[in-house]
């Protein structure tokens, strides 16, 4: 039995959906690989930080990043990220570039682990939050393989 398109039932209920456009400005590739350069070696080998930007329309352009300081605290087994400094780092940001906005985050990773997760989570609570300005109602997710160990260089958005 064959089913054609026009039988379906439209679940979409009238909604269209517009595929996002991502720039990323040349500078926010060195600045993550420096974070992961200079990062203190009991760290690990994870880095964070925020993704910050403008949206026109379907648009995303990615024009700046800051890393956040994290460290793993054994006692409790967990990631724990300086959420003050990030937060006036946020509010300096929007000073200087009242036009620029949170956009998400980046992290230094392959696959998102457990600590990925929680950051995600925590990410995504940061955008449900109306002071925070998002300028999208999802965070933008950036891993970044710094150690090259594919011999090429990989970023997925």
């Amino acid at each position: 039995m064959t089913t054609q398109f026009s039988e379906l039932p439209n679940l979409n209920f009238g909604l269209t959906v517009k595929p996002l456009h991502c720039l990323i400005h040349p500078t926010i590739t060195p600045n993550i690989l420096d974070h992961y350069l200079r990062k203190p070696e009991d760290q690990g080998d994870l880095v964070v930080g925020t993704l910050l930007g403008t949206i026109d329309g379907t648009q995303i352009d990615i024009f700046s990043s800051f890393a956040v300081p994290q460290y793993y605290d054994k006692e409790a087994k967990a990631l724990v990220i300086d959420t003050e400094y990030m937060q006036k780092m946020l509010k300096f940001h929007r000073k200087v570039n009242p036009n620029e906005g949170l956009l998400g985050m980046y992290i230094s990773c392959k696959k998102l682990d457990e600590h990925g997760l929680a950051l995600m989570k925590y990410f995504s609570e940061l955008f449900d939050n109306e002071k925070k300005k998002a300028l999208i109602s999802f965070p933008l997710i950036m891993m970044v393989d710094p150690t090259l160990s594919d011999n090429k260089l990989s970023i997925k958005v």
